[in-house]
């Protein structure tokens, strides 16, 4: 069984809880039912922890600024709209720091409005977040998100943050009003654009939700990169099992290892396993070290040579046609190997490394030094070099030499199986499990999962920051679009007399249309063309994050832009059928 801890103390502190739980394990510890535990600390990745939480911040930041961008933007609105009144009150004696005071109180108003619905949003999505975080982000030293005196200080500096940003421009506006503005015409222009001023604060919220766009697409592509990623064949209807044998001994140093004696154990649960619905083989595998952490073969031993390794791989009778892997030449285990001295078969770096000069088949391989008294076996067959796990990145993949070994069952302690499944049944695991209990000692382990579980685990934070990234990308193309929206809105409503005389003058209704989505076309080229030089930018600060994705990724950056302008050209869709229904006699009349 194996329990996770988890301590909130800093490291020092933290070493000396696990010493402490430690001991009163051992403490109470029942002699009658002896047990074995490890403790250890799970020490997270820091560089990639790191890159994560600057990129959540990044993100978070990024939309807080579209935010009082279109704060800002609604203010700059309402200024121009109240200039004539903001002027008469110049006019009657009023100070500019009075106007500069309203401006700030009324961005004061909208933000802590603004940050109370966020704050119960955030009480209410809160929990559904916490439950959706997968465990092995938690391992890597993700903190689960909870209420604190630290998050209501971040909260308050946020909105105070928000409110000096927001109200910067529109104040320096309203300090610029002049008295003699209320002589002015302010029904409308025929002479150009209205709303010129708001373009840069679109481009610019544009362009930060094109970068968050970018980064989301980039971690998107990695994480289905890395869930198609070949490892060599394929694992979906292959089960990973392992056996614990316990011997029948009193001792406490061979009660809990690997059975001395497996050779009828071993076959039985092949049989057993082989006669479950559904499965179509079984091959037995396992681990064994070389004598003295070498491996000569005969053109090695002229050389005085030989090959350093820690372990190899001990596996049974037809064992790369359980796992469905084709050999590059030769052939597989059969029951024959396993009666003699043995065989080997070979992956194509240990090929590589044992016989440079090739021709590995039919030549002896001693899995140890040329003093060691194994015997020599014969190399049966050449294998792929075979990946079973998925890297962090493709860059991480195996290079160490893989060799297979058959031996006697005799000389093993201790192993496992892969069984490959006909069909896809959940049950199939039970099943074997509870026929393998029924037939080995008491309180022997027995465990039988998808060969995919690992892999799964590996894709599971990645899925988990893959669906947080496209929604606070869907948030900062939303808040966006709204700005967007907002100002094409405003411009059309102050170009209403603009437009009736071009209609009055002969022009259509439909280059009035044009006239406005390009207006917003513009916008989103403006803001796509600097999101893309931010999100390249962001892209190498989520470099660890990416599995064999470049941070430059033309698909990813197309795709991010295609989304950004569709999106931004359906928010002009409104005011643009707005501006076409213009009647020129009555906005004449009206003006």
């Amino acid at each position: 069984m194996i329990v996770r801890l988890r301590s909130e103390a800093i490291k020092p502190r933290a070493d000396a809880e696990v010493a402490a739980i430690a001991k009163h394990l051992s403490a109470v510890r029942s002699p009658d039912r002896p047990g074995l535990f490890v403790l250890r600390s799970v020490n997270p990745d820091p560089l990639r922890l790191q890159t994560y939480q600057g990129a959540m911040v990044g993100a978070a930041l990024s939309i807080l600024l579209i935010a009082c961008g279109n704060v800002a933007a609604l203010m700059l609105a309402r200024g121009v709209r109240r200039r004539r009144d903001q002027a008469l009150r110049l006019a009657l004696g009023a100070s500019r720091r009075t106007l500069v005071a309203d401006v700030i109180a009324e961005v004061t108003l909208l933000t802590v409005a603004g940050a109370a619905a966020g704050v119960l949003l955030a009480f209410w999505g809160l929990k559904a977040f916490t439950v959706s975080i997968p465990e092995e982000l938690i391992w890597r030293g993700f903190t689960e998100p909870e209420w604190s005196g630290r998050v209501f200080a971040m909260t308050v500096i946020a909105v105070l943050a928000s409110v000096l940003v927001a109200s910067l421009f529109p104040a320096w506006q309203a300090a610029r009003t002049h008295p003699a503005e209320p002589l002015k015409d302010n029904a409308g222009t025929t002479t150009g654009r209205a709303g010129s001023r708001f373009r840069a604060l679109v481009v610019a919220e544009l362009a930060m939700s094109m970068v968050l766009l970018v980064g989301a697409s980039l971690i998107v592509k990695a994480t289905q990169r890395a869930a198609s990623f070949i490892i060599g064949f394929d694992p979906k209807p292959l089960l990973a099992g392992q056996i614990y044998v316990r011997a029948p001994t009193d001792t406490m140093a061979q009660r809990y290892r690997w059975s001395a004696k497996p050779v009828d154990e071993v076959q039985g649960a092949l049989d057993r396993i082989r006669a479950v619905p559904g499965i179509t083989d079984v091959a037995m595998r396992g681990s064994g070290r070389p004598d003295s952490n070498q491996i000569v073969s005969d053109e090695l031993l002229v050389r005085g040579s030989f090959l350093f390794t820690r372990g190899y791989s001990v596996v049974g009778p037809r064992y790369f046609d359980t796992m469905g892997i084709r050999l590059k030449a030769g052939r597989d285990f059969t029951e024959s190997d396993a009666l003699g001295p043995g065989a080997v078969i070979l992956d194509e770096v240990a090929v590589r490394e044992l016989f440079p000069y090739g021709g590995a088949l039919g030549r002896l391989v001693k899995l140890g030094d040329r003093t060691s008294t194994r015997p020599w076996v014969p190399v049966i067959g050449i294998a792929p070099t075979i990946q079973e796990w998925l890297p962090e990145d493709p860059d991480m993949l195996r290079r160490d030499p893989q060799i297979y070994s058959i031996e006697p069952q005799g000389r093993q302690r201790g192993w496992s199986f892969i069984a490959r499944q006909s069909r896809a049944a959940p049950d199939i695991a039970v099943t074997i499990r509870r026929k393998l209990q029924d037939a080995l000692p008491p309180r022997s382990y027995v465990s039988v999962t998808p060969f995919t579980r690992d892999i799964e685990e590996q894709l599971r934070p990645r899925r988990f920051l893959s669906g947080v990234f496209v929604l606070l990308g869907a948030v900062s193309l939303l808040m966006a679009s709204a700005g967007l929206f907002a100002v094409l809105s405003y411009s059309v409503g102050e170009r209403m007399r603009e437009f009736a005389v071009r209609i009055a003058l002969g022009a259509r209704r439909s280059d009035i249309l044009r006239l406005v989505l390009r207006d917003g076309l513009e916008l989103a080229l403006g803001g796509t063309a600097l999101g893309a030089f931010g999100g390249m930018w962001a892209g190498q600060l989520l470099s660890k994050w990416l599995f064999g994705v470049h941070p430059a990724d033309v698909v990813a950056l197309v795709t991010a832009e295609a989304i950004l302008v569709a999106v931004t050209m359906a928010s002009c869709v409104a005011p643009a059928i707005r501006a076409r229904q213009a009647n020129p006699v009555d906005v004449l009349r009206a003006t």
